[in-house]
């Protein structure tokens, strides 16, 4: 090997080249802007070097272990007073070398901004598969005819549309939360497949309210719910999805009531339910306070620190 180069042992005992802007980008991911990752990064790397022979590494190169790298790196963050910043980086490491199976949900009504925070917050936790309610409402469309569950055919805040029953009261409340029901129960069982097989999985949707499907308390589900904190900013969030695109938010402007009245309903049932709510904010940091969220709860469940090989 070439002299001076810094090679990481990777967990299946391969060699990879390691370099200051590999570690700034998995700092990166954890929110810690672009300057400070790479001061970061020129830190651990010079920690790692410096802890080895320099004789060795002229004949075979620098050669450090994988978990030293990290614990090198949340040395540093600490030291620097980023932790949610370390949190982040090791849960993020957990969660892609523990082979934990999890189920991580996040709900709100439409507009929240759900599945562009799951899927981002997905990947920066090292979770690949993200799927949605309305693919699940899909599949069950797709075998079972609307005249059998009618409530399924619509949108969430118009599920009523297609309510069969004369009862009084909230008429779309009642539709959604059977829309829910129905939509959760494929959902619940699509989660205990996923960790009966061992799989990581982000689910995002508008039909995730606490407390209509209950799973045993051990079972490895985790969820959080988005909402925004007022009807202006919510009808905004609508125009800007749709400015740049041919579809019009014309429809869920008209209903913007009925979708800040489900909203109100999602964030009573997860008070009820003892679930989190996370205001929407910016992009940015609505996908590090979910990412702080679920490395809160991960650390409570689980043992998350790592412990160096010997």
């Amino acid at each position: 090997m070439s002299d001076g180069t810094l090679f990481m042992q990777d967990l299946d005992d391969r060699r990879v080249p390691l370099s200051s802007g590999m570690i700034a980008r998995w700092v990166m991911k954890a929110g810690l802007g672009s300057d400070p990752a790479d001061a970061v990064a020129g830190r651990v790397v010079d920690l790692v070097s410096g802890a080895h022979d320099t004789a060795a590494a002229a004949a075979d190169g620098y050669s450090v272990r994988r978990d030293e790298v990290f614990a090198r790196i949340s040395d540093v963050l600490l030291a620097d007073g980023e932790p949610d910043v370390e949190r982040r980086v090791r849960i993020r490491r957990w969660v892609r070398t523990s082979g934990q199976p999890l189920v991580i949900a996040l709900g709100g009504a439409s507009g929240v901004g759900k599945s562009t925070v799951s899927e981002e917050a997905g990947d920066r936790l090292g979770i690949s598969a993200v799927i949605s309610t309305d693919q699940v409402r899909a599949v069950i469309r797709s075998v079972l005819s609307a005249d059998l569950l009618p409530a399924l055919s619509q949108s969430s805040f118009s599920a009523a549309k297609m309510l069969r029953s004369n009862l009084t009261g909230n008429r779309m409340l009642f539709a959604y939360e059977e829309q829910a029901r129905i939509v959760q129960h494929g959902t619940v069982a699509l989660a205990r497949r996923s960790v009966k097989e061992g799989q990581q999985v982000m689910i995002n949707g508008v039909h995730i309210v606490p407390g209509l499907q209950p799973v045993e308390p051990e079972f490895p589900l985790f969820t959080y719910v988005l909402t925004v904190g007022s009807a202006e900013e919510h009808r905004g969030r609508f125009i800007k999805r749709f400015l740049d695109g041919d579809r019009k938010p014309t429809e869920y402007l008209e209903r913007m009531d009925a979708i800040r009245e489900l909203d109100a309903y999602i964030v009573e049932q997860c008070h009820r339910h003892g679930v989190q709510v996370i205001v929407a904010t910016d992009f940015e940091g609505t996908v590090l306070s979910v990412m702080d969220a679920v490395g809160k709860d991960l650390e409570a469940r689980f043992n998350t620190h790592p412990v160096l090989r010997t």
